[in-house]
């Protein structure tokens, strides 16, 4: 079990989250050589409904009209544009290929966010990765489980299909925002004194929440709320 140091957990991370999506591209680069990127993004990505969107707000395009019976420009998004403002602003720079390497990034923040959460919770270096990796692709392995049709396979990949996937822009980013809150929140339980920093960044965290999905910006401050009153219940 000590096999992993602390020096090059960063690097096991990387190097993991490369063999964890460089195949679907590599193979889709096989089989379809001579296809276009943004082509192939099309067809690899799991939801293409938001491309448009994210393409607007690279270009600070903010009053998009997309139906034929609305002649009016006198409008702006009435969509959280936070949701795809990292997506977009990748978009920007790096063209099709953003989307690669946001698979790429986020899967290696997952890998991280859920390492540093169970070694809070006193699990050594190896297990905290391999556990990290199971919660990563169990939601691939139940989709595939599920072709077999048994009624509770098909159950737990009805409850846990959501925990987390690439899809854009959810879960791909809202959900790392929550596991990021909850991992904030165990420093500042486990810390002795209140760190300022540490407050700042929920505070970030929770506003882009707040703007990307609700509902978990609801749930993220009552948790909040509940671990300070635990925690300083003698102070208040």
């Amino acid at each position: 079990m000590k096999l992993i140091s602390l020096k090059n957990n960063e690097f096991v991370i990387i190097s993991i989250s490369f063999f964890l999506i460089l195949p679907k591209w590599l193979m889709s680069y096989y089989y379809f050589a001579g296809e276009d990127i943004s082509f192939r993004i099309i067809n690899e990505i799991q939801d293409i409904y938001y491309l448009p969107l994210i393409q607007n707000i690279s270009d600070l395009f903010l009053s998009p009209i997309y139906s034929n019976n609305i002649e009016s420009k006198q409008f702006i998004f009435s969509f959280p544009v936070l949701n795809f403002a990292i997506l977009s602003i990748f978009y920007k720079f790096l063209g099709s290929f953003s989307f690669i390497f946001l698979e790429f990034l986020f899967t290696f923040l997952f890998l991280l966010i859920f390492f540093k959460i169970f070694k809070h919770l006193k699990f050594e270096n190896l297990i905290s990765i391999l556990i990290s990796v199971i919660l990563f692709t169990s939601p691939i392995i139940l989709h595939y489980l599920d072709f077999f049709d048994y009624e509770f396979i098909t159950l737990i990949k009805m409850n846990f299909e959501t925990f987390y996937s690439l899809r854009y822009p959810r879960p791909i980013m809202t959900n790392l925002l929550l596991f990021g809150f909850f991992l904030i929140l165990l420093n500042i339980y486990y810390n002795e004194h209140l760190d300022s920093k540490l407050f700042l960044l929920l505070g970030t965290i929770s506003g882009l929440t707040l703007h990307s999905f609700y509902f978990f910006f609801i749930f993220q401050n009552f948790l909040l709320f509940l671990i300070i009153v635990f925690k300083y219940k003698k102070n208040i």
